[in-house]
């Protein structure tokens, strides 16, 4: 049937069932979607719950991402669902999708029945009023976007430092303990020399050469400690040198990728 005779009473249940993906979750591509939305006229009824329903199952693929959605619509629910509570149902599923509308050349009341519906998405609403509006609105949200990514990347690379530096001194703090530990070691080894010298009559040189192996034991077991910790901490550098430059690596590529869309 023609979309275009989707408007009347008996062909309610059609229009109001008829929610489709027209373009598959996947890497923008202009000229292909361009001609997607070429074929599109706007029709019929307004499924907007059962629309926005059919959204969970579109991005489970994108599960455990940051979820945008943004609705254009030209009118109310008039298919009897509750657009409000569907989106508030999807911005509180393991999707966690915020649910952002735009409403085009809609009436007043019409506006506040859309901002309730983003409300309940704990997104924004915004009315247009013609095509250059729309695309005003999306550079902003663009703008916005890139801003987002670049306080994500500042974040992360700032959080990356202070966790390198807590792990550091950890590390340093275990070295320390080792040294404290080898250090009460061989105070009780010597004092123990001691006793065996005045009350075992330990001779002099055999007491002389237990306690150079004494201290030998000390300076080994902290060469080990110091060593460790340098090599551990060269590996938290590297580590963490990796992470900030892949964090760095994917907010450029997402700037970049929003500025070639």
């Amino acid at each position: 049937m023609d979309t275009k005779e989707l408007g009347n009473q008996s062909d309610k249940s059609l229009s109001c069932s008829s929610t489709e993906v027209v373009y598959e979750l996947s890497p923008y591509d202009q000229e292909q979607f361009s001609t997607v939305l070429h074929d599109i006229e706007p029709a019929g009824w307004t499924p907007l719950a059962a629309s926005i329903a059919a959204t969970y199952e579109d991005l489970q693929a994108a599960e455990g991402m940051e979820n945008i959605i943004y609705i254009v619509s030209d009118g109310v629910e008039t298919c009897d669902g509750d657009p409000a509570e569907e989106a508030k149902k999807l911005n509180s599923s393991n999707i966690k999708a915020v649910v952002n509308i735009i409403g085009f050349d809609v009436d007043n009341a019409g506006q506040n029945e859309l901002m309730a519906v983003a409300e309940a998405g704990k997104g924004k609403y915004m009315t247009v009023t013609s095509q250059q509006e729309l695309e005003e609105f999306f550079t902003s949200e663009q703008r916005e976007l890139e801003k987002e990514w670049l306080q994500w990347q500042a974040e992360n690379v700032s959080n990356y430092y202070k966790t390198e530096l807590e792990k550091r001194k950890q590390v340093h703090a275990i070295k320390n303990a080792i040294y404290e530990k080898a250090n009460e070691e061989m105070e009780k080894l010597l004092a123990l020399t001691d006793f065996m010298q005045t009350e075992l009559d330990l001779d002099a040189d055999s007491k002389r050469k237990i306690d150079k192996a004494i201290r030998n034991r000390n300076n080994d077991i902290r060469t080990y400690a110091r060593e460790k910790e340098n090599q551990y901490i060269r590996e938290i550098q590297e580590q963490a040198r990796e992470s900030r430059e892949d964090v760095r690596k994917k907010g450029e590529e997402e700037r970049e990728k929003m500025n070639e869309d």
